[in-house]
């Protein structure tokens, strides 16, 4: 994987999909398998929400809580006690009203508030990661860890820091993953609770928008663009930057 490194400042907007909408269609509420429609989460566009894996000692006490960002998609876990584990979401984009797979250009995902308890419970997530994706975060803070695997994006927090409910503010412990030319992502939420005698209920927010960071791997307003396409085994890396911007160069590193 390549990472395009440069500075930037923070930013906030409306999200891209809004999954303020959302109602079981099939399957046990809150249980592996359940299924969830939320219209008109773009134009046109629905979602639908399957849970397709929940870690054993892992309890989903709210599928999309109302605290935090009213259109993110919100779940709460509740862990046992010297427990590790996740819910696992499956995430299809289809034609409104219909279950007819929609590809979307670009799929934004944001995890909000993955933060931890010193010394006990740190959350952690991960996020499709496709041929032509890329992340962003500050990345000379220190409370987080991020890593690659085959197919996946991790977060895990290391800082061991608490922020109250879900915290829309602590981009510190916020991380973004941004899909390009997919109809389908998967999205897991989890925490790290081993170190404890007693249930860890962890407040968790998906945010479906760009995030833009402090000391972040993307530059604004200097970057307005950057692209990657698999080709015949390589990778073609595009960008594209502002006539004014004033960057001496621009590195690009590879992620073995």
């Amino acid at each position: 994987h390549m990472l395009l490194v440069m500075n930037s400042f923070s930013s906030y907007a409306q999200p891209d999909y809004d999954f303020s909408s959302g109602s079981l269609i099939s399957g046990t509420d809150r249980q592996t398998g359940a299924r969830y429609r939320y219209t008109n989460v773009k134009p046109g566009v629905d979602a639908i929400v399957t849970i397709t894996a929940i870690s054993a000692g892992v309890k989903v006490s709210d599928m999309d809580a109302g605290s935090g960002y009213n259109e993110a998609l919100q779940p709460t876990l509740e862990l046992d006690p010297v427990t590790s584990g996740y819910l696992e979401m499956k995430i299809d984009f289809v034609k409104g009203a219909t279950f007819v797979p929609m590809n979307q250009l670009e799929i934004p995902v944001t995890c909000i508030d993955v933060d931890g308890v010193t010394a006990s419970v740190y959350e952690f997530d991960q996020i499709t990661w496709g041929a032509s994706a890329y992340m962003d975060y500050d990345m000379i803070g220190t409370e987080l860890s991020i890593n690659s695997s085959p197919g996946w994006m991790s977060c895990r927090n290391i800082g061991g820091i608490d922020y109250p409910g879900r915290d829309t503010s602590a981009k510190q412990v916020m991380f973004s993953v941004i899909n390009a030319n997919l109809p389908t992502i998967f999205i897991r939420v989890g925490a790290n609770n081993i170190n404890t005698s007693s249930v860890a209920t962890r407040l968790r927010s998906i945010y479906f928008k760009k995030f833009i960071y402090a000391n972040s791997f993307l530059a604004q307003p200097a970057l307005v663009a950057f692209r990657g396409i698999e080709k015949n085994k390589t990778v073609e890396l595009n960008w594209d930057l502002t006539t004014d911007h004033h960057l001496a160069k621009v590195v690009v590193e590879k992620n073995n």
